[in-house]
């Protein structure tokens, strides 16, 4: 991080290529120069911007798999909001999750043209963890905060300014563009209002929580946890105190972030980043393309499939109770076509979701056994993307593994007289040995 002072004015640019990932070394960094500048005399305010490059793109991931390292980042954002002078944040780049949270603590925002500005938490199966489900609907108001939070989707400069989000575009060089920004804001002695104490979103409290109840009526069927409780969290942002307000985002925060869901989505988001593009890439930055080598693979699980569920019918389950389980599991598609999903499971309801997840993790293990694909991250990636397996689930080699792995192995061994499809390769052996099961295990 580098910093330096100017006519009163700190400015503070964040260095953690490539991406300015909040992880705790930058946050210890950010939050020891804060508490200098706060007792440092003549400071009147302070730009934090990047030194190059996005403002920051969120959080370090792999953090989020075990404790949080002090300060956190919610601790970060609150002493910002704490200083004695005014701030603001100078928005490049990927301004992403943790980044944009940093930025909302900040008594006003700048942006450059070109950043690429959203709080994509859900994606990862999270509530934000540092305040944006407080701060920003303070500023915006119900319908833009619950948009962003609960789509994860960006938003370009010029719409962040017609919301109220950021104050203004900054052309030319950013932190220089801070600056006279905030020495002009200091100069007209405009009113500094602390993202916490900002009403311009509770205008009109009764349209407010309106369209809140709107959007949780709508959530009800959801299998997905976070924009439940993303919808839970802004509408305690009117509701309660802020300080309340923020211990409730943290009880939210933390039921997701520990929770399978979140485990199975951070493990696709991986998945995707890692995987050979000859099977699967992001097309255009946006939307997931399986490609013939990709496709070739999903056609094999998709058979994997279908001999398993063929057998189950030969056994006696009916098409319908087959049907009835995978929907359950999570599939948008099922073998035999029906689509009632809901109610009490019947009899057998687990026993086929076994079965299933479990020749099709065996068909898995056979492909990276032969090297046709390099790891078993790569097959839950072209089974979300191939074969409408659910995403929430983080596929069927990760859905193995939290249906308990050994027991699963021990369950085979019985079914593996009835039928090849589930005789357990010696993959599976070896992910046992491990409590990540088949990400613990080398690639091929």
């Amino acid at each position: 991080m580098k910093s330096r002072i100017h006519d009163g004015i700190a400015v503070i640019a964040l260095d953690n290529p490539p991406v300015n990932a909040l992880g705790a070394a930058l946050r210890s960094e950010l939050h020891s120069l804060l508490r200098l500048l706060a007792d440092r005399p003549g400071v009147v305010g302070a730009v934090i911007g990047a030194s190059g490059g996005p403002l920051s793109a969120g959080l370090d991931l792999a953090e989020l798999d075990g404790p949080i390292a002090a300060p956190t980042l919610r601790e970060v954002c609150d002493q910002i909001e704490r200083l004695p002078f005014p701030t603001i944040a100078v928005l490049t780049g990927s301004t992403l999750g943790a980044g944009l949270e940093l930025a909302l603590s900040c008594s006003w925002r700048l942006s450059d043209p070109e950043a690429v500005i959203g709080l994509p938490d859900v994606t990862l199966g999270l509530v934000p963890g540092a305040g944006g489900t407080q701060r920003l609907p303070r500023i915006v108001g119900a319908a833009q905060a619950l948009n962003m939070l609960m789509s994860g989707q960006s938003i370009k400069p010029g719409a962040a300014q017609k919301a109220g989000l950021v104050d203004g575009i900054v052309r030319g060089e950013p932190l220089s563009g801070g600056v006279h920004f905030l020495k002009a804001k200091l100069a007209s002695g405009a009113p500094v209002v602390a993202s916490r104490d900002r009403r311009d979103g509770f205008a009109d409290p009764e349209a407010y929580l309106r369209l809140v109840s709107e959007r949780k009526a709508a959530l009800r069927q959801s299998r997905y946890l976070a924009p439940r409780r993303i919808a839970d969290c802004v509408e305690a942002a009117i509701l309660l105190p802020f300080v309340a307000g923020m211990e409730f985002e943290a009880v939210a925060h933390e039921e997701c972030r520990s929770g399978p869901q979140s485990h199975a989505l951070r493990h696709m988001f991986r998945a995707e980043r890692r995987i050979d593009p000859r099977f699967l890439s992001r097309e255009d930055g946006k939307g997931w393309a399986l490609h013939p080598e990709g496709e070739a693979v999903a056609e094999r699980l998709r058979r994997a499939l279908r001999a398993a569920v063929d057998h189950l019918a030969s056994l006696g389950v009916t098409p319908e109770a087959i049907d009835r389980a995978l929907l359950d599991l999570g599939f948008t598609q099922v073998p035999f076509g029906h689509r009632v999903a809901g109610g009490a499971p019947s009899r057998g309801h687990d026993a086929v979701q076994r079965r299933v997840v479990a020749a099709l993790m065996a068909e898995g293990c056979r492909m990276v056994e032969a090297g046709v694909i390099a790891r078993a991250s790569d097959i839950d990636a072209i089974a979300v993307h191939g074969m409408s397996y659910p995403r929430w689930r983080g596929g069927p080699m990760r859905t193995s593994v939290q249906f308990g792995l050994l027991g699963l192995k021990r369950d085979m061994a019985h079914w593996a007289k009835e039928s090849r499809i589930w005789e357990a390769p010696a993959l599976v052996g070896e992910a046992v040995k491990y409590a990540a099961g088949f990400e613990a295990l080398p690639t091929v």
